[in-house]
């Protein structure tokens, strides 16, 4: 953990001095009574017109070694309103959100996906999304990721949710979305 910990802060420090916005977050697992951080999200833009989203759950970087089966991904440019997020009393509903991804899932004997393999920005992101309606370079816009994570202990299967780290929804809930300013970021250095 604190391996990564210097590897981000060095991530932070290079960007800052070339200039380029890292576009970078961590991942938050709710545990019901805790919540820990498991992995991290990068984001960037073409400067044009589309969004990119990683993310992963690198083996080792938290306590437990989970994997993910499915994300939800939705970019809006209202956070009073939230405009195209369907809000309950409890917050947000993620299996409503504009983008979804499914991953196989060791509890049903698939593998174990955790996200990025290298550090590098080219190669495929696990979202690309065309930027919101009306959205121009300059603007700020608010990323909201959801993951469905899991893990086998002793033949059992444990799910869970993570959420990227950044404001808060309103509502009873931790779910959390992300600010980004488009055209902001030419090129993301990632923590992977």
């Amino acid at each position: 953990m604190k391996k990564l910990i210097a590897v981000i802060l060095t991530v932070t420090l290079l960007a800052s001095v070339l200039g380029v916005a890292a576009g970078c977050s961590d991942l938050m697992r709710d545990g019901g009574d805790s919540q820990e951080l498991v992995g991290g999200v990068c984001v960037w833009d073409d400067n044009v017109s589309t969004l990119y989203v990683d993310f992963a759950i690198p083996h080792g970087y938290a306590d437990d070694n989970w994997c993910i089966s499915e994300a939800h991904l939705h970019i809006f440019t209202d956070n009073v309103t939230f405009e195209g997020i369907k809000l309950t009393g409890g917050g947000p509903s993620p299996g409503k959100f504009e983008y979804k991804r499914y991953y196989d899932n060791p509890c049903d004997d698939g593998a174990c996906y955790t996200g990025w393999d290298e550090i590098e920005q080219e190669g495929d992101p696990e979202f690309e999304v065309p930027w919101p309606d009306g959205a121009v370079s300059g603007q700020t816009v608010y990323i909201a990721l959801h993951l469905e994570i899991v893990r086998v202990v002793d033949d059992t299967c444990i799910s869970e949710t993570a959420w990227i780290v950044g404001n808060d929804f309103p509502g009873k809930n931790w779910a959390m979305y992300y600010p980004y300013e488009l055209g902001s970021a030419e090129g993301c250095f990632d923590p992977r």
